[in-house]
C-alpha cells in the first residue's frame, strides 16, 4: 500500500480499525464515524452528541478472521419523551391531508430538551415536497427528520435514502393519514446505513386520530 497525503487525511477523519480479539474494545469517543473490521465482517460505528450506533455493514462467515466480535447497539439520549413531538407531527400530517409536509425534532445539547418545529413548505403536493428546515442555534441538533406521505403508504423512497447522505439522524414517515391510526415507519440513518426502528403501541396510540375528530 502506498497511501498519499489525501488518503492519510481521509483515514484520519474516517479511520479503519481492527477489533481486538483478546484486548478491550473501546467505543468511539469523538463525534464522527469509523469502520471496524471484526471477526464476522465490516461494521460501522457512528457517534454524535445525542447518540451512538454500532451496526454491521457486511457480514461474512466463510473466512476465519483473527479479530474480536461486536454486538449491535443503538444508544440515544432520548426515548419516550419523543412520542408527543411525533404525535404533533402526525396532527400536522393529518391537517395537510393529501399533500406532503415536513417537520423536525430539535435536541438541545446543554439542557437535553426536545422541541418540534414544522418545516416551511416551498412546494408540496401528492407524492412530492420541497421544504426548508428551521435554523438551529448553537448547541442545538436536528435529531429527527420527518415527512408525510398523505393518504399514501409510509415508507422510505430511494430519494429519501439518498437525502440522508453522511448524516446521522432518526427519520420518520407518516402515511395513511385518512385512517384513524396512520401508518408510521422509523429508521436511524448513519452515513447512509439504515437501521429500522420498532414502532411501539404507545407511539401508535399517540398518533391515532382523537375520538372527537372522527
Amino acid at each position: 500500500m502506498k497511501p498519499n497525503d489525501m488518503d492519510r487525511v481521509l483515514l484520519t477523519h474516517t479511520p479503519v480499525e481492527v477489533v481486538p480479539k483478546f484486548g478491550e474494545f473501546e467505543p468511539l469517543q469523538r463525534n464522527g464515524h469509523r469502520f471496524l473490521v471484526a471477526a464476522d465482517g465490516l461494521w460501522l460505528e457512528s457517534k454524535r452528541a445525542w447518540g451512538r450506533v454500532l451496526w454491521p455493514m457486511a457480514k461474512q462467515s466463510a473466512v476465519l478472521m483473527p479479530f474480536g466480535r461486536l454486538e449491535q447497539r443503538v444508544e440515544l439520549v432520548f426515548g419516550k419523551e419523543l412520542i408527543p413531538h411525533l404525535a404533533t407531527f402526525a396532527d400536522d400530517a393529518r391537517e395537510a391531508d393529501r399533500d406532503e409536509v415536513g417537520g423536525v425534532v430539535i435536541w438541545h445539547e446543554q439542557t437535553g430538551s426536545l422541541r418540534y418545529e414544522r418545516c416551511e413548505s416551498i412546494h408540496a403536493g401528492v407524492g412530492f415536497m420541497r421544504a426548508r428546515q428551521p435554523a438551529v442555534d448553537d448547541g442545538e441538533h436536528i435529531v429527527v427528520d420527518l415527512h408525510s406521505h398523505g393518504r399514501l403508504g409510509a415508507g422510505f423512497s430511494e430519494k429519501d435514502l439518498k437525502d440522508t447522505g453522511s448524516e446521522m439522524v432518526l427519520a420518520g414517515v407518516v402515511g395513511r393519514v385518512d385512517r384513524a391510526e396512520p401508518q408510521i415507519v422509523l429508521s436511524l440513518f448513519a452515513c447512509g446505513l439504515q437501521v429500522p426502528c420498532e414502532v411501539g403501541d404507545a407511539l401508535r396510540r399517540a398518533c391515532a386520530r382523537r375520538v372527537e375528530e372522527v
